[in-house]
């Protein structure tokens, strides 16, 4: 896929395998290299290594963001919940994050 695809791509990745994506991971470290792409992806209660995905995804520069019903809620580490499984995934700065949507600016837009 690396090949296929030209070098500034962006790109958008959904991963949702029921608790293998660690899997997809720890084979595509050279697409995460050349692209690094904005990913959403599950997080598992109970069943997801979220300690070896952060370390999967850490070294290419990603932050994390859990996904919220209304926002987007910064953290330093992945935790799977036990309602939100969603997370998102992404080398940008957070002031690029999903504006409003990012936890507490909507309050701050509100205002």
């Amino acid at each position: 896929m690396v090949d296929l695809l030209p070098a500034t791509s962006r790109v958008l990745v959904k991963v949702d395998v029921e608790g293998t994506e660690n899997e997809i991971f720890r084979h595509g470290q050279k697409f995460l290299r050349a692209f690094h792409p904005t990913i959403l992806c599950e997080v598992l209660y109970g069943v997801a290594d979220a300690k070896e995905r952060q370390g999967l995804l850490a070294p290419h520069g990603y932050r994390f963001y859990l996904v919220r019903q209304t926002d987007l809620r910064p953290a330093s580490r992945i935790e799977p919940h036990a309602r939100l499984r969603d997370w998102l995934f992404t080398t940008q700065p957070p002031n690029e994050v999903a504006g409003p949507y990012y936890a507490g600016e909507a309050e701050k837009a509100s205002q």
